[in-house]
């Protein structure tokens, strides 16, 4: 009864899979289903023709299958052509994806199922690409965002594109895709040439080494482009220090895009008080508040016209303060026109020179050049001693007290209309009548 019994449960297997053979060989059964095939359809994401059959890609060859004779199934067509039945071709565009025009859907994509969406082999899109790209700006000190969240496709398309390097758009419409700020001032009057021609001419695509993706820090990158302001830096022996400290070029230009001339962050004398327009306690001897300076009753007639530019240079100079002529910096210097190039580039020199005159200068006693009294000697009074080069309360620039050394010296100054008189820290009151 026992030996019976097993007999017939044998060859009832038996005949059971050779019915589900015979129907694969025909094409009408499921090849998954005999235990041949089921693990390629395990996965999470099933290719939609294995719904339809597998008749739908492969065909028989008429040879045994499952059998020794070789396969008995064959494509149905060679990919690509088999993948573009049902998906439209990948190769019509100008830039096409390598393994795309070669054909090889195979080296992303596995055909029958996989655990990743778009039956990708790898469940991130970084090693999937990484299979081929082989870089090393996973290891960059600054990573592009993409390039930090695995996001590949977010800038790249898969299989072609119409812009280079399969970019899914234009630069630089792609940066702005995420870059909102810098879309904005793409709309100003004044753009930065590598702004406007292409982002990659500054940042650094995927990674670097140094902040904001730049291609080198500041303010060398800014020189590759702007050797002789560079040349200048060197040569020169007074160096805004607005270029040497914080955040550089950009303590006054903006690096995209401006509304203002030479792309400065606002015009005029408002970028220079930004810095100027206060006093530091820790160093009040070298630093003025010239806001405050400029809005006194009686004002430099350079400032008034053309703000600071006429006087000082914006990036370097071989005189102090950045002045763009000779001028002492002390309390004293020899009197010679050549020691106040500066001054007599706007003012006639005759007011040192004429020790006798009645044009050259209105600060005379009868024909006396007071000028020259004070100036032309070989330990002559600064400029600075009587007038604030900046802004005062009194007419023709005379202040109510000036720095002399670490000393405020009161000057004591009245006018009338014949005169007037001082009264300074240096000598008793005298007057003077044209």
């Amino acid at each position: 009864m026992t030996i019976k019994l097993t007999l017939l449960i044998f060859f009832g297997l038996a005949s059971a899979t050779l019915s589900a053979v015979l129907q694969n060989d025909e094409g009408t059964g499921n090849c998954t289903n005999t235990g041949c095939h089921n693990n390629l359809i395990e996965q999470k994401v099933v290719h939609s023709p294995i719904e339809d059959g597998c008749e739908y890609c492969h065909e028989k060859t008429g040879k045994v299958h499952p059998g020794s004779e070789g396969n008995g199934f064959t494509l149905v067509k060679t990919p690509p052509e088999l993948c573009e039945v049902c998906h439209e071709s990948k190769a019509s565009e100008k830039t096409v994806h390598e393994p795309v025009a070669a054909g090889e859907c195979l080296e992303c994509h596995s055909p029958h199922s996989s655990p990743n969406q778009f039956l990708l082999k790898e469940s991130s899109t970084v090693k999937l690409c990484e299979d081929c790209h082989d870089s090393d700006m996973w290891n960059n000190k600054t990573k592009h965002q993409p390039v930090s969240d695995g996001a590949c496709l977010k800038c790249h398309n898969p299989h072609q594109s119409n812009f280079p390097q399969l970019l899914v758009f234009k630069l630089p419409e792609l940066c702005f895709n995420c870059h909102e700020k810098e879309k904005n001032e793409h709309n100003l009057d004044n753009l930065h040439p590598p702004f406007e021609d292409n982002c990659l001419d500054c940042h650094a695509v995927h990674g670097s080494e140094n902040s904001n993706l730049l291609t080198a820090k500041l303010p060398d990158i800014c020189f590759s482009c702007h050797e002789e302001l560079q040349n200048s830096l060197l040569q020169k022996k007074t160096v805004h220090q607005a270029i040497r400290e914080g955040k550089l070029c950009l303590n006054c230009h903006n690096q995209h895009a401006s509304d203002n001339s030479n792309l400065l962050k606002t015009e005029g004398q408002k970028l220079c008080f930004q810095c100027h327009g206060k006093t530091n306690p820790l160093e009040p001897d070298k630093s003025v508040n010239i806001e405050k300076k400029v809005s006194e009753k009686f004002v430099h007639e350079p400032i008034v016209s053309d703000g600071c530019s006429d006087c000082h240079a914006t990036h370097a100079s071989d005189y102090t303060a950045l002045l763009m002529n000779q001028f002492p910096a002390g309390n004293y210097t020899v009197g010679e026109v050549d020691s106040f190039a500066l001054c007599f580039d706007c003012h006639d020199s005759d007011l040192l020179e004429k020790q006798q005159t009645d044009d050259a200068t209105n600060f005379r006693n009868g024909k006396t050049n007071l000028h020259y009294l004070h100036v032309k000697r070989e330990k002559g009074r600064n400029c600075i001693d009587c007038h604030d080069v900046h802004g005062a309360p009194n007419i023709h620039l005379i202040g109510d007290k000036v720095r002399f050394g670490h000393w405020e010296m009161p000057i004591g100054y009245t006018t009338n209309e014949t005169g007037g008189s001082c009264l300074p820290g240096c000598h008793e009151e005298k007057k003077y009548k044209r």
